[in-house]
C-alpha cells in the first residue's frame, strides 16, 4: 500500500519550490479549492502519468481495480480526498516525510 500511495501523489502532486512538505500541501490544498476545473486539471495530469507494470499490478491489488483503471481511480481519490480535507496536513506529511500511510490516507485510497 505504501508503494501506491506514493505513486499517486508523486504522479498527480508536483513540487511547487516549497521549503518543507507542510508547505507544499498548502499550496496544493489551496490551488485544488479553486474549483472543479483545476482539481479536473490535476486529476488529468497525475492520470496521464506512466508508472511501470509491476507498480501498476500492485496497485490494482491493493485498490481492487483493474490495472487499466489504476490511474482514474488512485488519481481521483487522493486528489478529491486533498481538495476536501480527507488527506490532511498531517496525512501528507507522513507519506512524504515518514514513508508512512496512514490509517487516514489507507480509507482514503480504499474509498471507504
Amino acid at each position: 500500500m505504501r508503494r501506491v500511495a506514493a505513486f499517486v501523489l508523486v504522479a498527480c502532486v508536483t513540487a511547487s519550490g516549497c521549503s518543507s512538505y507542510g508547505s507544499e500541501y498548502d499550496a496544493v490544498a489551496y490551488y485544488l479549492r479553486g474549483g472543479s476545473a483545476a482539481r479536473s486539471s490535476v486529476i488529468q495530469t497525475c492520470i496521464e502519468r506512466r508508472i511501470s507494470e509491476k507498480s501498476r499490478k500492485e496497485a490494482a491489488a491493493a485498490l481492487k481495480v483493474s490495472e487499466d483503471r489504476v490511474g482514474v481511480v488512485a488519481c481521483n481519490r487522493i486528489i478529491s480526498g486533498i481538495a476536501s480535507g480527507r488527506i490532511t496536513r498531517e496525512d501528507y506529511i507522513a507519506l512524504y516525510g515518514e514513508q508512512k500511510i496512514t490509517p487516514n490516507m489507507e480509507n482514503v485510497l480504499l474509498a471507504r
